[in-house]
């Protein structure tokens, strides 16, 4: 039987930069990061409701590390949402994930805020620097007051390297199930 060590570490608290060293053990980590939504449009009446704002873009890869390595990211802070009076949305901001030294850059941007009273909605937040970047979708044009966008956040899996097995054969490294 192979053994498999896995590891998921979550940070959703949006702010200044925040670092991550690799433990021990570890060969690779998989990293998804979503930039903060856009904050929807506020409303000056009851027939015309605020936009909603654009979603964060989002991008994922696998990196080959090494124990010991520290990765620089930063949390988006989610779009605050338009003021009563018609006010556009606050733009979410952008979530990064950076090693320099191993050419690793991943930024999943923020999307923008509607405008207030039915006006354009929020577009979605690029992303780049993984092996898969989705931007993230519009808003529509809503019918309500705005809310504010949802803070991004940002997961490693964190993959040890593979046990060893009952047979002649090493294990596998971790993989997400």
């Amino acid at each position: 039987s192979d053994v498999f060590g896995q590891t998921v570490v979550t940070d959703n608290t949006p702010g200044g930069s925040e670092t991550f060293t690799v433990p021990a053990g570890v060969t690779s980590i998989t990293v998804g990061i979503w930039g903060a939504g856009g904050g929807g449009g506020g409303s000056s009446n009851n027939n015309e409701g605020g936009s909603g704002g654009g979603g964060g873009g989002a991008t994922t890869t696998v990196i080959a590390v090494t124990p010991g390595d520290v990765f620089t990211y930063t949390v988006g802070t989610g779009g605050v949402g338009g003021a009563a009076a018609a006010g556009t949305g606050g733009n979410g901001t952008a979530t990064t994930f950076v090693r320099a030294a191993l050419g690793i850059n991943m930024i999943a941007n923020g999307g923008t805020g509607g405008q207030g009273n039915q006006g354009t909605a929020g577009t979605g937040g690029t992303s780049s620097g993984g092996t898969t970047n989705v931007n993230g979708l519009n808003g529509t044009v809503g019918n309500n007051s705005g809310q504010a966008g949802g803070n991004s956040g940002t997961v490693l899996t964190i993959f040890g390297a593979g046990g060893a097995a009952l047979t002649n054969n090493p294990g596998n490294p971790g993989t997400i199930p």
